[in-house]
């Protein structure tokens, strides 16, 4: 089948992180720092300072895709939406970047959901804990 003849490829996240910190090293390829699961915080409600976002985009080549980040609480209510804004994938149609959260307050303990959107859809979620530990004082591996 030629080239111009194929089906555009679909929107899809290869991977969805939360981590303390992304580096891009050679070639655009990150190194993650921290990756996180949990997180413990002394009471409720507690503000997180701050954590990142690592995400890979699939997509047509030379694609331009808005993108938002969502973080939900266990009872389904918003705790923080970050607008990324618009995403230009490479010719090869993906893209590498990473996003951060600053001054979260959480008021629930328990399972969060963090999720990448476009244009309204869920493209990946994925959970972490929020867990009070009195002697804990910042995010734990």
């Amino acid at each position: 089948m030629p080239d111009d003849a194929r089906e555009p490829r679909p929107l899809t996240v290869e991977h969805l992180l939360l981590c303390e910190g992304v580096r891009y090293e050679g070639g655009g390829r990150p190194a993650f720092v921290g990756v996180i699961s949990r997180g413990c915080v002394p009471r409720l409600p507690s503000t997180m300072d701050d954590f990142c976002v690592s995400v890979e985009l699939w997509g047509p080549p030379d694609g331009r895709v808005p993108v938002t980040f969502r973080i939900d609480a266990p009872s389904g209510a918003l705790v923080r939406e970050e607008d990324v804004g618009v995403v230009a994938l490479d010719s090869e149609g993906t893209r590498s970047f990473g996003g951060a959260f600053e001054g979260v307050c959480f008021e629930e303990e328990g399972l969060h959901r963090l999720s990448i959107r476009s244009r309204g859809r869920v493209l990946r979620s994925r959970r972490f804990l929020v867990e009070v530990e009195p002697s804990a004082s910042r995010l734990t591996l």
